[in-house]
């Protein structure tokens, strides 16, 4: 309940009767056998303040805190309406320009109205969300912020509320502007006599079971208000306070249940009694065909000039891969060069894959290595691909391993400037084909490429705990020595055991190892005999289990340095293992493409000399070695050591 001191007892106790009837409600809820919560497909329920769910979901908070943007302090108004917010991204401030102009006056701070504010959506880059559709993505993500923003507000009570706004609405012309103001606030304060502490003032394809009540404002102007409604669209809904901060922990609860914010309201309305306000006003914009929209505030489909001009003469860029191939380390290539291409051509979200529909295997893992590494924040799914027709098909095929061609790419830039210039098609797509093993294809893109592919939350942990432990262990056994990292990426399995594999690929012998061990150590001491070098292997290659490669790589660097400590990853899976690579001061890699991945993601992948790597991938006069081009795979700044 709020501050006793910030209302008089009437309030107080009337407020207390309401919240405490919603929480008893929840409560009910969660004893009930009917809605008690469930494991798999069952239900859930908004959690309240002692719930321990509530506490386990919130404990990854910190990233969606970081993310908020300073409080805004204002006078709090003595109306039930304190705040108001349209989310709106950065990259579209002319949508907010557009909102101020149509909207702003009824959002003036007069007539009962707070004074609204633009709120900055989350993006991908800033925010670690993902692009839509998923209850990660941007727009659930941009939805929490401003909840939680509200409810740490110091100037608002707890029975105020706060209206949230997406950026592509309008008001309802049935709704005199003059009267909005009045209608909001008899609309809330008949919502806290119903124990309704989310009230809609917009909704699509709504289900209400509860009553109907026509409330009248102090100057006769009348809405209806209907009570226990579920249904679809959160462009436009009211929020008490002290439920806030409760809204963005039942979206996590639900975020394997549910694929978008909307459809997590719509669940949490069958346990919380959730309000439409203005549910007898029909929208009759084009957006609604097909279904029913109905409120004070309806989605307009714009064709005005918020989306006329550069926005429909251009049409959209779409890239997508052709196909998944190979493992983990083939697959990262295979999506930096699609996403850089786009980034090329400037269209940085417009990248898709098949996610959704791809049936993983040991030899192809697609679906997998996208939802480890939350690829889904700079990319989409291929199953959501707006193609409007006519659709211009443009395409660029590899030429060769390893092998960038500017020419080739040039082209492609130009010809994708050309149909946009003709206006010929309304959608372009650019189809992606081959394993694309180059840094050029997204080069400038480098830092993207990094945030996109650092060593996901739970992989990240593990390498953190066992690294952490071998540092300590030295630390205590050696006071006073400075320890530098160097990792060791150890490629065997096919590459070694299978002859077709061992025809192709040139070797990286226990002598290559030793002598980029030596070269590392004698970088990172400089003859500082303070410092001293400890040395992380881990091994693979072989499908499943990796316990044959660890065993082999102990026997072939047995007493490789004579100063050095050498610790073995052993147990391990391929992307734990990728997390401590990054994480080291300097590597020595295998000519395996996961390698080089850990090299380009890792810091020590940007400085001179610290990535060491074998000059030759295939053996000379093979076909695959007369196209390759060192220049085009390896970074600039690597050392290359002859391993032939």
């Amino acid at each position: 309940a709020p501050p006793a001191g910030a209302m008089s007892k009437a309030t107080v106790g009337t407020l207390s009767a309401a919240l405490a009837a919603v929480l008893l409600h929840i409560a009910w809820q969660k004893h009930s056998a009917k809605c008690a919560l469930r494991d798999f497909a069952g239900e859930t329920e908004l959690p309240t303040d002692d719930d321990p769910s509530l506490r386990g979901s919130m404990g990854s908070e910190l990233a969606v805190e970081a993310a908020l943007p300073p409080l805004t302090r204002q006078q709090s108004p003595s109306a039930r309406l304190a705040r108001a917010y349209v989310i709106n991204v950065a990259s579209a401030r002319n949508r907010w320009d557009f909102m101020e102009e149509t909207l702003g006056h009824v959002f003036s701070g007069t007539r009962g109205m707070p004074r609204w504010r633009r709120f900055d959506a989350a993006t991908p880059a800033r925010d670690d969300c993902d692009l839509p559709y998923s209850m990660n993505d941007c727009c659930t993500r941009s939805h929490m912020n401003v909840l939680l923003n509200f409810s740490r507000d110091p100037d608002v009570r707890d029975d105020q509320w706060v209206l949230v706004l997406e950026d592509d609405i309008a008001l309802h012309p049935s709704v005199p502007p003059h009267e909005f103001g009045a209608m909001v606030e008899a609309g809330l304060t008949e919502a806290e006599a119903q124990n309704s502490p989310i009230v809609y003032l917009g909704l699509c394809s709504p289900t209400c079971t509860g009553q109907e009540i026509i409330v009248t404002t102090d100057t006769g102007a009348v809405v209806s208000l209907r009570t226990k409604c579920g249904g679809f669209c959160t462009h436009a809904y009211a929020v008490q306070k002290f439920i806030a901060p409760r809204v963005p922990a039942y979206l996590k609860l639900v975020e394997y249940k549910e694929r978008t914010v909307d459809q997590a309201f719509n669940r949490m309305a069958q346990t919380l009694n959730m309000s439409l306000l203005g549910g007898s006003l029909r929208s009759r914009d084009p957006r609604a065909s097909g279904s029913l929209h109905v409120g004070l505030f309806y989605m307009k489909a714009f064709s005005d000039s918020l989306t006329t001009g550069a926005w429909e003469a251009k049409p959209a860029v779409l890239f997508r891969l052709a196909e998944w191939s190979g493992r983990i380390g083939n697959l990262m290539f295979e999506w930096a060069a699609v996403v850089g291409l786009a980034h090329m051509a400037g269209a940085d979200s417009h990248a898709y894959f098949d996610v959704m529909n791809f049936r993983d295997s040991a030899r192809c893992p697609a679906g997998s290595f996208f939802r480890t590494f939350r690829l889904g924040r700079f990319s989409r799914d291929e199953m959501h691909i707006p193609r409007k027709s006519p659709v211009c098909e443009l395409r660029l095929d590899e030429l060769g391993p390893n092998m960038f061609d500017e020419g080739q790419v040039n082209r492609l830039m130009r010809d994708i400037k050309s149909y946009q210039a003709k206006r010929m098609c309304k959608t372009i797509e650019v189809i992606i084909s081959g394993y694309m093993q180059s840094w050029k294809y997204f080069r400038g893109y480098d830092d993207t490429i990094r945030l996109a592919f650092g060593a996901p939350p739970e992989q990240r942990d593990k390498a953190a705990v066992w690294f952490d432990a071998q540092k300590k262990r030295l630390s205590d056994h050696n006071p006073g020595i400075e320890w530098r990292f160097v990792g060791i990426q150890v490629r065997r399995g096919d590459k070694v055991h299978a002859s077709v594999f061992a025809s192709i690929y040139a070797p990286t012998d226990w002598d290559f190892y030793r002598r980029g061990m030596k070269y590392v150590e004698g970088k990172l001491t400089q003859g500082n005999g303070n410092i001293r070098v400890a040395f992380v292997v881990t091994a693979g290659g072989s499908m499943g289990s990796n316990s044959k490669d660890v065993e082999e790589t102990k026997h072939g660097l047995s007493g490789a340095t004579n100063n050095g400590e050498v610790f073995f990853a052993e147990g391990t899976d391929p992307v734990t293992d990728f997390a401590l690579l990054i994480r080291m001061d300097a590597l020595v890699l295998s000519s395996s493409s996961f390698g080089w991945w850990a090299g380009f993601v890792s810091e020590a992948g940007k400085a001179d000399g610290l990535v060491v790597a074998p000059q030759y991938l295939y053996k000379p006069g093979t076909d695959l070695a007369k196209g390759f081009r060192e220049a085009d795979y390896f970074p600039p700044n690597w050392k290359l050591v002859n391993n032939l």
